[in-house]
């Protein structure tokens, strides 16, 4: 699974707490974007992110996965992506650690492949799963 970088991870971890996500749950929305980024790297290559998230949340569905957890799903990988926008709204800075700085994007990995399968991202548009 692919890691996030420990400064990705604290702006993350940071984004998350200003949100109200509670502590409990933080685990759990890290996951996500990792399995997402994971997800994208193997099928996502050169195709629009909101896509490749519709096509992440039906393949979490059709690994048995409750409709709460695709929920919690999207809502990690939005704030995740809403990260690399230095315009998000923060309510309170934290620490030194500013959406700001982000517009380097490098700090955001998107892990791509040369060559990617597209196959699934092609049978979930047709319907097929």
């Amino acid at each position: 699974m692919i890691k996030l970088p420990l400064v990705t991870f604290k702006l993350y971890q940071n984004r998350l707490t200003d949100l109200g996500v509670s502590s409990r749950e933080n685990p759990h929305y890290v996951k996500w974007a990792r399995y997402f980024l994971d997800f994208e790297a193997k099928y996502g290559a050169g195709e629009p992110t909101p896509k490749v998230l519709d096509a992440f949340i039906v393949k979490l569905a059709s690994k048995g996965q409750s409709s709460g957890l695709c929920d919690q799903a999207r809502k990690a990988v939005s704030i995740y992506l809403d990260l690399s926008q230095p315009e998000a709204p923060v309510t309170a800075p934290r620490r030194s650690l500013h959406l700001r700085s982000l517009r380097n994007l490098s700090l955001l990995p998107r892990y791509r492949r040369s060559s990617p399968s597209r196959r699934w991202l092609k049978r979930v548009e047709v319907g097929q799963t």
